[in-house]
């Protein structure tokens, strides 16, 4: 079966079979012309003998020389198409009404496990940060704008209820092979808190949750910015995209030196509560175990990769 999956991959890369593709689902791509020209880059990829996850951008000439960029994700064992369906709820149900950009998603082709979705410029906010030492104040309140907005997108019953915990757990599995004593502590502090984390994702799923909120995933283009990645999306607590975002700009700042860290979590809420109720004291201190989630999600897949 990986050997099907790979030349699936292959195929994927192979500009004159992408354009074959391409130009059969031109009508929902939004392209006025058939492809004359297309080249194919990777955007980023992880692979290993077991799985492959991979995004690329197709570069497109149509027969008339105009020209656009398009996204292709494709992954094996995991499917895609979870993914295209929560990316096309959100892109349908905000459009252009928010502060912050949502790519269109055009389709999802089941054969190869491939999501076709509007390219996005920019650089990712993450990389901001690292040069600035500090995302902004006129961001934070687009973004807090926005996720309040995005938390009350009426979803359906075929969003996942419940945190996809995955990412940790395959983590740990991973080093509590390869690094048992540098993984013991996360571990043994993961196990405190993972009955809260489960409780509250069962008790508290009525709003809608990015999942991997985070400045890798935020696009920021002239001053504008977008959000991408919609694949975790789930109906769970309203404080753990926040959490999300406050973890990882943080440990972005510190990296760098940054002189306004204990403030970015400050910040973040009193933007977010702007825009939506406040937090009480129950939603505060929910808020305070999941950054430690994701303190033990971002510090284990740093001694995965590194």
């Amino acid at each position: 079966m990986i050997k099907t999956k790979l030349k699936n991959l292959s195929l994927l890369t192979n500009p004159a079979e992408v354009k074959k593709i391409i130009n059969s689902k031109k009508d929902l791509l939004g392209l006025t012309e058939s492809v004359r020209d297309i080249s194919v880059s990777t955007l980023q990829s992880y692979q290993d003998q077991r799985s492959y996850n991979v995004t690329l951008i197709y570069k497109i000439t149509m027969e008339n020389d105009i020209q656009k960029n398009i996204v292709a994700s494709t992954s094996w064992p995991v499917s895609n198409e979870y993914g295209y369906f929560a990316g096309k709820m959100v892109s349908k149900s905000l459009g252009d009404s928010t502060p912050v950009k949502i790519p269109a998603y055009y389709t999802y082709i089941k054969k190869y496990n491939l999501i076709l979705r509007e390219y996005v410029s920019g650089e990712r906010l993450s990389k901001k940060i690292s040069k600035n030492k500090d995302i902004g104040t006129s961001h934070v309140d687009s973004l807090m704008n926005w996720l309040a907005i995005f938390q009350k997108i009426k979803s359906n019953k075929k969003v996942a209820v419940a945190i996809n915990l995955y990412n940790l757990e395959n983590n740990f599995k991973i080093l509590r092979k390869q690094k048992p004593e540098e993984v013991k502590a996360l571990d043994e502090e993961y196990e405190k808190i993972k009955p809260l984390i489960i409780e509250w994702s069962n008790k508290h799923n009525q709003t809608l949750v990015h999942g991997d909120l985070n400045p890798a995933n935020i696009m920021i283009d002239n001053n504008e910015l977008a959000v991408i990645d919609f694949e975790n999306v789930y109906r769970g607590d309203r404080v753990a995209d926040i959490a999300n975002l406050s973890v990882y700009i943080t440990i972005l700042q510190e990296e760098v030196g940054a002189d306004n860290v204990a403030e970015t979590e400050k910040n973040l809420i009193s933007a977010y509560e702007k825009y939506s109720d406040k937090l009480n004291i129950n939603e505060l201190e929910r808020f305070y175990v999941y950054k430690k989630y994701f303190i033990l999600l971002f510090k284990s897949d740093v001694l995965v990769w590194k």
